[in-house]
């Protein structure tokens, strides 16, 4: 066998299903003789308890080759003389003699069972090319689980374990896909049903439960070093779906005959429903499937014990219900409670509140509904410290605008009818002839722009007044002049 491809007998099956024509009757007979030396019909014998005419009633016979037939375990007790006393009229139903056939009692359902010898010749030949496949399936599936058995046995390391069973279950998963778009059904009844019309089709089937139950075997015998956020198989998903069923309905029931928030209930139930109504070709990981049992067993203690919508809320974060729409719906009854605070102050209080309780309170359970997505806990403590520290920002920024004179109406500053250089010059006058006696020149400067605005600008520059001071023009000056000469003649008045 290939060590680094184990589906290789598998891959030839699927070749030799799609063109069974070119396998003989005499190769298949002959492959199945040497599997299984006796072909034999299997009848089930059923007695009623009740006096009717028909005391024993005999099952339509099934080839023990058949992979619906019945698995056996032969008891070794003689048959019990009640049971005795009807082998004539068994012998009668199914016209066969003593040397022909055997008779015994199941060890595990204690029914009677009637296996009639019979040759694989008698068969036809659709019938045997069916026997034939799930001989060769049967046979390599036990292959394989021996294979995977020694190989993990022979690795070191839980991490080269954990590479092996993955990269093989990603193989099976593939072949599995790949015979799924083969068989084409609309639904997992129509994929398992058994099909008497089309021999390729029903060799595909077989094929794909045989593979299914490879992966099955990984999943109870090497679940721990499964990829948890890979495609679950069929199997265990509609295992968990018939585990959880019953506790959804109860869930459904409460909820409808309840006065909690429509809103909450439609959260919660359309998150089970995914794998209640899970169809055929939806993906459903591991992870979900786990997340599932835990939060439909945690939700059904907090139903039964019938708590507040308030309690309900707060253990749908405990139990890691992540999705963006519950973050919305948590949030929201943050903010209308924010909404009716008196000030920012009492909002940051209330929201430090929250952020306390948030963080001391421990998840029940670490799996998540949304895998891709943080825990509801991360995703409320980040938003409740992105709200605070927007509050505080804003109290910040407000504080500072009212605190900078320079952020006063421009209508506070005085009009001049000077212009920039003649105000610098004129200022500068003042100080040369000690009227004003500042503590530096920039000082003036700063002044002159918080203070004054002219008619062509509502903004002066400090550092525009600095470089007219110190350069000034002939007709600044001659400007400035003719304003203190009328400064003058208004004294003589």
């Amino acid at each position: 066998m290939n060590n680094k491809y184990l589906l290789e007998k598998f891959d030839i099956l699927i070749s030799e299903i799609q063109n069974s024509e070119n396998i003989t009757s005499e190769y298949m007979i002959t492959l199945l003789y040497t599997e299984i030396p006796q072909s034999h019909i299997i009848y089930e014998v059923e007695f009623s308890n009740s006096s009717t005419k028909q005391p024993i009633r005999i099952s339509k016979g099934i080839n023990n080759l058949d992979p619906l037939a019945p698995i056996l375990k032969k008891s070794r007790t003689k048959l019990p003389e009640e049971i005795l006393k009807w082998i004539p009229n068994i012998e009668k139903q199914l016209q066969i003699n003593k040397n022909t056939y055997n008779c015994f009692l199941d060890k595990k359902s204690a029914k009677l069972y009637c296996l009639v010898n019979c040759k694989l010749e008698s068969h036809s030949d659709q019938d045997l090319f069916l026997y034939y496949c799930n001989s060769v399936l049967k046979k390599e599936l036990e292959t394989i689980k021996k294979r995977i058995k020694e190989v993990v046995a022979s690795l070191s390391s839980k991490e080269e374990i954990q590479t092996f069973i993955q990269k093989k279950h990603s193989n099976i998963q593939r072949l599995l896909d790949k015979l799924l778009t083969e068989i084409n059904p609309n639904t997992f009844d129509e994929l398992y049903e058994h099909c008497n019309n089309c021999c390729e089709i029903k060799g595909l089937k077989l094929t794909y439960q045989y593979l299914e139950k490879l992966i099955y075997y990984l999943e109870t015998d090497h679940y721990p070093y499964l990829d948890k956020k890979e495609k679950a198989s069929n199997k265990i998903i509609l295992d968990t779906r018939k585990k959880i069923e019953q506790q959804y309905k109860q869930i459904c029931s409460y909820y409808n005959q309840s006065q909690h928030d429509t809103k909450v209930v439609k959260l919660i139930i359309d998150s089970l429903s995914k794998i209640i109504e899970t169809q055929l070709y939806h993906t459903v990981t591991y992870d979900e499937l786990n997340y599932a049992i835990e939060f439909i067993t945690k939700l059904l203690h907090l139903v039964k014990n019938k708590e507040n919508l308030t309690f309900l809320i707060t253990h749908l974060l405990l139990l890691n219900f992540n999705s963006f729409d519950f973050f919305d719906y948590y949030t929201d009854t943050i903010i209308k409670e924010l909404e009716i605070q008196s000030s920012e102050i009492e909002q940051i209080k209330l929201l430090y509140k929250y952020l306390k309780s948030t963080n001391q309170k421990q998840l029940q359970i670490q799996s998540k509904l949304v895998q891709n997505l943080p825990s509801t806990k991360e995703q409320i403590v980040a938003w409740i410290e992105e709200e605070i520290h927007y509050l505080n920002q804003k109290r910040i920024l407000e504080s500072y605008q009212l605190a900078k004179p320079e952020n006063q109406e421009v209508n506070d500053k005085i009009l001049t009818g000077l212009s920039v250089p003649q105000l610098s010059y004129f200022f500068g006058l003042l100080i040369q002839s000690g009227i004003i006696q500042p503590p530096t020149q920039r000082a003036v400067f700063k002044f002159i722009s918080n203070h004054f605005k002219t008619k062509m600008t509502n903004s002066i520059s400090a550092d525009s007044l600095n470089s007219k001071f110190y350069n000034v023009e002939t007709t600044t000056k001659n400007a400035v002049r003719e304003k203190i000469i009328e400064l003058l003649n208004f004294t003589k008045l």
